[in-house]
C-alpha cells in the first residue's frame, strides 16, 4: 500500500474527559516542541541514532552551547554516548542535514545553531503528546518513497508548530508482539492522541481507550471516520484527460495490494468519464495483479493482446512496470503509447519520459490529518467522509491523437 493509497481515519472522543498533566520544563517532551515544529527529527526514523540525536539537541539545549562551541569527534561521542560508531555518525547526519550541527574533517563536530528553551515560549504552556505510530521505518525516507517521506514530515512538522511533542513507535513482528510494544508505549507517557501512518489500529482498538486517533496510509479503516483520497475522482480525471485527447482504448492496470473494495473507485471514475463522453465503456481493459504476479508480466499480457492507446497506471510501481514492459516490446512513449498515472514518486519519473500524473498535495494532506486529530483532542466532532484528489501535471507521457 502506497502512501498515495491513503486515507485518514478519525476516532473521537472528548477532550474534556481526559486530565492534562503538566510537564515540567526539563523534560523532553518540551524539549521536543523547540525543534520539532520545524525540523521535523523523528520523520527519519525511530532507531537508536534518532534517539542519540534528540539527545545532542538536549545536551545543546541544557548546556547552553552556542554556534562553534566544539561537541566532539566520532571517538569522543562513541565513548560518551556508548553507542557504536555507525549510530553516532547516522545520528550526526541528521543533526547536521537538519542544520544543528557542523562536522569538520579530521576537528570534530561543532554547533552550528543553538536550540533555547525560552519560558515564554517553549517551556510555558506545551499542549500535549502525540504517539506517531509506524510500520518498519526503513521506507519513512524520500529516495524510498516520497509521498510516505512528505506526509509525515509534514505531519510531525504541523504537529510541533502546533505545541505538541512527538513519540514514534514503530509496530512490527506478531499482533501479540505489537500489542505489547504499543501498550509500552503507551505507558511511558501520557499520551493526548495517536497518528497512526499506514498501520491498521483494529487490533489495539481495546488499549487505546478513548484517545484521540487519526491513521494515514491506509485506503479504508474500521476504526473510526476517514478522509480518503478520492481515487473515482482521480481516475475520472485521467480518463477524461485522456478522452479528450484523442484515446478510446484506454487500460487500466492496477497492483496486488488494491482489494475489490479499493479497486471498484477506479472502474466507476473510468466508467463515468466514458458515459459524459458517449463512448462505450470497455470494462475488459481493467485489470488488477493477483497476489504474487509480476506487474511486468501482467503489463506486458495487457498491451500485447488489447493493445491499448493509453495506459492509467495507478502508481508508481505499476507504471515502471508498464513502461519495461513497453519498452521489451519496442513500444515508444507517447508515440506508440501514453502512459498517465498517481502520485508523488511517478510525479519523479523522469526516464524515458516524465508522467503526466494527477498530483495529490501531500503537504496540506498531512497538515489536514494533525488538524482533524487536534480538534479531537480539543473536543470537536470528527468530519463525514472527504475526498481529495489533486491537479494533473503534464509531462510529456501523452500524444494527442487524430479523432
Amino acid at each position: 500500500m502506497t502512501a498515495n493509497q491513503m486515507s485518514v481515519t478519525i476516532n473521537k472522543t472528548s477532550a474534556n474527559s481526559r486530565k492534562r498533566q503538566s510537564r515540567s520544563a526539563s523534560g523532553t517532551a518540551v524539549l521536543a516542541n523547540s525543534f520539532l515544529g520545524t525540523e521535523g527529527l523523528l520523520g527519519q526514523a525511530c532507531f537508536k541514532y534518532v534517539d542519540l540525536a534528540h539527545q545532542i539537541v538536549r545536551d545543546i539545549a541544557r548546556k547552553g552551547l552556542k554556534p562553534g562551541d566544539r561537541l566532539g569527534t566520532e571517538d569522543e561521542l562513541v565513548k560518551e554516548h556508548e553507542l557504536s560508531r555507525n549510530t553516532v555518525r547516522q545520528a550526526l547526519a541528521i543533526l547536521e542535514k537538519e542544520g544543528f550541527v557542523s562536522r569538520r574533517q579530521r576537528m570534530g563536530t561543532y554547533v552550528q545553531r543553538s536550540v533555547g528553551l525560552s519560558p515564554d515560549k517553549d517551556v510555558a504552556a506545551p499542549q500535549g503528546t502525540v504517539l506517531m505510530v509506524v510500520p518498519e521505518c526503513g521506507w519513512l525516507d524520500a529516495e524510498v518513497d516520497l509521498a510516505s517521506f512528505t506526509i509525515f514530515r509534514s505531519m510531525v512538522s504541523e504537529l510541533g508548530t502546533l505545541g505538541f511533542a512527538v513519540r514514534v513507535v514503530a509496530l512490527r513482528g506478531t499482533i501479540a508482539e505489537m500489542r505489547e510494544r504499543f501498550a509500552l508505549a503507551l505507558r511511558v507517557d501520557q499520551v493526548d492522541g495517536i497518528c497512526a501512518y499506514s498501520v491498521n489500529m483494529e487490533p489495539f482498538r481495546d488499549l487505546m481507550s478513548d484517545t484521540p486517533l487519526v491513521t494515514v496510509g491506509m485506503r479504508y479503516s474500521h476504526v473510526g471516520c476517514w478522509i480518503t483520497l478520492d481515487f473515482e475522482k482521480i481516475t475520472y480525471e485521467l480518463t477524461k484527460y485522456l478522452i479528450g485527447r484523442g484515446h478510446r482504448r484506454i487500460a487500466i492496470i492496477g497492483g496486488s495490494w488494491s482489494d475489490v473494495r479499493s479497486f471498484s473507485p477506479y472502474a466507476s471514475g473510468y466508467r463515468r468519464a466514458f458515459k459524459e463522453a458517449n463512448l462505450p465503456f470497455h470494462r475488459e481493459l481493467l485489470h488488477q495483479a493477483h497476489e504474487d504476479e509480476s506487474l511486468v508480466e501482467l503489463a506486458d499480457a495487457v498491451l500485447k493482446s488489447q493493445q491499448p492507446t493509453a495506459v492509467f497506471a495507478e502508481e508508481a510501481k505499476v507504471c515502471q512496470a508498464v513502461l519495461a514492459a513497453a519498452n521489451a516490446l519496442n513500444l515508444k512513449i507517447p508515440d506508440d503509447l501514453s502512459v498517465v498515472s498517481e502520485g508523488q514518486m511517478a510525479h519523479c519519473i523522469t526516464s524515458p519520459v516524465r508522467m503526466t500524473v494527477v498530483l495529490p498535495d501531500n503537504i496540506a494532506i498531512g497538515k489536514e490529518a494533525v488538524d482533524r486529530l487536534v480538534d479531537n483532542i480539543r473536543g470537536g466532532n470528527p468530519i463525514p467522509i472527504i475526498g481529495r484528489a489533486g491537479p494533473i501535471v503534464e509531462g510529456e507521457s501523452v500524444r494527442t491523437l487524430r479523432v
